[in-house]
């Protein structure tokens, strides 16, 4: 698959494309906005997608993802998360500090240990989450 020749202004949607994986190409494409991956079969992210510093929008949205990995908060521009669908059982602690993270979407996994604890950030305060 040809990455670049998909990508519509700073967005890559790859919704629905039987992926199992993050492509390995995805990490050359620094400054991606918004990167769209519902409706796959992935299991695993891809460390090269921690690369994609200047991220706002990250939907992993109807996956089978089952876990979701500390370096996240490398996407410290990340404004909206989306996670709902998959089979996480916990996220890491390290989410309350995305300091611009103002929507967060994990309904619909089995969340079986303990959330992180927003209310003591002012993150807390000011966004949005669905669980």
């Amino acid at each position: 698959m040809e990455i670049q020749r998909i990508i519509i202004e700073d967005t890559l949607d790859l919704t629905n494309q039987n992926l199992t994986n993050i492509p390995e190409q995805i990490g050359r494409l620094k400054n991606l906005k918004s990167l769209i991956f519902s409706w796959n079969r992935i299991h695993d992210i891809s460390p090269n997608l921690w690369k994609l510093t200047s991220l706002t929008h990250l939907d992993l949205s109807n996956n089978s993802l089952t876990s979701l990995s500390w370096e996240i908060v490398l996407l410290k521009d990340l404004i909206e998360l989306d996670l709902s669908k998959n089979k996480l059982k916990s996220f890491p602690n390290e989410l309350i500090y995305l300091k611009n993270l103002k929507k967060l979407k994990a309904f619909g996994n089995p969340l079986t240990e303990n959330f992180p604890d927003f209310s003591k950030s002012n993150l807390g305060k000011r966004n949005k989450f669905k669980f």
